[in-house]
């Protein structure tokens, strides 16, 4: 930094000096940085534009789908047993249905107390599950399971069933049997030969599937199809299941009665297909499927897990976490781990009286498919009292009866907000009544009609509205917008009203001004509500067509005035920041002009004190040397 000597020598303020000049020098600077704020007022300007254009080509992309004419109302009977909720596209409709039942999460509890929170309960791993009671699988085995950490999908990909036959012909509506003419059935179940008498008397289906129940005392059952044929299914499932009717001949003398013919060769059930992890490589096919069937399945990766059926499999998908260490939990820790597994489950520990603790835990989902439950030997009778879990809540599904007649019929959800029953309405079911009936109705929304097109006319005037701002000129106090008399702003006005207001040609009703839509003296759009509803009352596909064209040609317009490569005002919008940076960069070039232009006038500046300090040192000596002269006088 060049030093200076301010005024010591001349008496001046040379550094107030130097500050004034430098005012002066900067002039141009502060010329260019009043531009620069000009410009941007006016890109700030051009960005909110562009913002509100585009709002209106929002509101036009209502009406030009289906949806946007489809605007309806729902209403219920009992808002207190189902709520209704209903979004665009919802076709009118009304459907009567009973709520059977809610759906609930389900839960369960440990049979046993322990005295308090740190009392060990498990001396190793246990295995959480969620949602294997659905599937048919029933305990898990927590000394041979090996999981890593995480969840695991334990999957059933293919159903089990069991061995069917079903009748040729449905049962009369009344069947007599009679001893020794027609009482007579061998059925073989699993390679059992079991030759049946039936009961003397009359029947009607049922009551014949009934007796046909009763005499195969588990091993089969028989109901009647919605047909009216007579179905009989073996218990077990599987391939290793097998049915056969007949086989005695002229002794078989019920086939008739029943609608049976008899079998060649024994019928056979459909395997059941179980995986985990998704790992197919290691997929288990189980042929001989009934309660108490032990399966084991592992993955490529090393993780196995053994449990037993508890019936037939279905298909689905359940959850299994390994919880606890090795070396032993108390109750806290088996909380905290089950709480910390990340399967939908939640534990704790209920102090049900002084030193006596349950373990409790609940699926946060609800459903048939929540059900919850702990690997066999979780709690073992040497560690701990705590016991096994039980039931407390069934998951469940909600159930809706929908109809009384012979065509009623009933619809499953696993949550009690149902929003795929019909397209466009969410049930909220809040009560189960199967004896009362909630009667839901959808309705088309005219008035909602007539908000959507006055949607888009109140965008589009708000677009007009800012353009008007910009460039209006006050003959009153002289002032006129920032983009006053620009070309571009007049041509998007203009654009924008004849894409609201100009006649389209296809349609057969008329333009938009002679159904509801005009432009007005003040240069705004106005919809007229009452004659937009009764052109549309007259013929809504007409109305519909119409607008839909409108709409199509307003979105149109505001993409070419918006669109972001090459759309007129982003074009602008470009412009104008091209101009801000020039402009910031003759800025930035006069900050070094300027601090140059500074240090040269310090240094001018020092330079004169320093030449005015010589100049009078110089005369000082003179002065001294005058004085110091002889005087020649007197």
């Amino acid at each position: 930094m060049v030093g200076s000597i301010d005024g010591i020598v001349s008496g001046m303020d040379t550094g107030s000096l130097v500050s004034q000049l430098m005012q002066l020098e900067r002039a141009p600077q502060l010329r260019l940085q009043t531009q620069r704020a000009g410009v941007e007022k006016v890109l700030a300007a051009l960005r909110a534009l562009n913002t509100r254009i585009a709002a209106v080509g929002d509101a036009a992309k209502v009406l030009t789908g289906p949806k946007g004419w489809q605007p309806a109302t729902a209403t219920s009977s009992d808002p207190t047993r189902v709520a209704v909720a209903v979004t665009a596209g919802a076709a009118p409709a009304t459907f009567s249905f009973t709520v059977t039942r809610l759906a609930a999460a389900a839960s369960a509890v440990s049979s046993g107390t322990v005295p308090s929170l740190d009392t060990v309960v498990t001396t190793g791993p246990l295995v959480l599950a969620k949602g294997t009671s659905a599937l048919g699988i029933g305990a898990v085995d927590s000394a041979s399971a090996t999981l890593s950490a995480g969840s695991h999908a334990l999957t059933v990909t293919q159903a089990s069933a069991g061995a069917t036959k079903t009748g040729t012909a449905a049962p009369a509506a009344s069947t007599t049997i009679s001893a020794g003419v027609n009482d007579s059935l061998r059925v073989t179940v699993g390679g059992v030969v079991t030759d049946l008498t039936l009961t003397a008397g009359t029947y009607d289906p049922s009551q014949l599937a009934a007796e046909l129940t009763a005499q195969l005392s588990g091993r089969a059952t028989a109901t009647v199809g919605t047909d009216g044929r007579l179905v009989l299914t073996t218990t077990a499932e599987g391939s290793a299941a097998t049915l056969q009717v007949g086989g005695r001949g002229v002794l078989d003398g019920a086939l008739t009665a029943l609608g049976l013919t008899a079998d060649a060769a024994a019928l056979t059930g459909v395997d059941g297909k179980v995986q985990l992890d998704g790992d197919v490589t290691r997929e288990v096919t189980v042929t001989d499927v009934r309660a108490g069937t032990p399966l084991t399945v592992t993955t490529a990766a090393g993780d196995s897990v053994s449990m037993t059926l508890s019936g037939g499999l279905r298909t689905g998908t359940a959850t299994l976490s390994s919880v606890g260490a090795a070396g032993g939990s108390t109750l806290a820790q088996v909380v905290s781990g089950i709480n910390a597994a990340g399967i939908g489950v939640t534990a704790a520990a209920v102090q049900v009286s002084p030193g006596a603790y349950r373990l409790q835990v609940t699926s946060t989902t609800t459903g048939a498919a929540s059900g919850v439950s702990l690997s066999s030997g979780a709690f073992p009778a040497g560690t701990s009292s705590l016991g096994t879990l039980q039931t407390l809540t069934d998951g469940s599904d909600a159930v809706l009866t929908v109809g009384s007649g012979p065509g009623a019929y009933e619809v499953r959800r696993t949550s009690n907000v149902v929003s795929d029953l019909v397209a466009g309405v969410t049930l909220t079911l809040g009560k189960a009544d199967p004896g009362t009936a909630v009667t839901v109705e959808i309705a088309t929304d005219t008035a909602g009609l007539a908000k959507q097109a006055g949607a888009l006319t109140d965008a589009v005037n708000a677009a007009l509205a800012e353009i008007d701002a910009l460039t209006r000129f006050d003959p009153v106090t002289k002032k006129g917008g920032l983009l006053v008399g620009d070309g571009l702003l007049r041509r998007l006005r203009t654009e924008l009203l004849r894409a609201v207001t100009d006649p389209v040609a296809a349609s057969t009703i008329g333009s938009p001004g002679s159904n509801g839509v005009s432009a007005q003296r003040d240069g705004t759009v106005k919809l007229d509500s009452a004659r937009f509803l009764e052109a549309w009352t007259a013929d809504p596909a007409a109305v519909q067509s119409l607008f839909t064209a409108v709409a199509t040609r307003v979105g149109s317009t505001v993409e070419r005035i918006t669109d972001r490569t090459d759309g007129l005002v982003p074009g602008a919008i470009r412009s104008k920041e091209s101009q801000v940076r020039g402009i910031t960069e003759r800025i930035s070039s006069w900050d070094s002009r300027l601090a140059l232009r500074e240090l040269a006038l310090r240094r001018q500046f020092t330079a004169m004190e320093k030449a005015l300090g010589a100049a009078q040192q110089q005369g000082q000596w003179l002065a001294g040397q005058i004085a110091g002269l002889p005087s020649w006088g007197g």
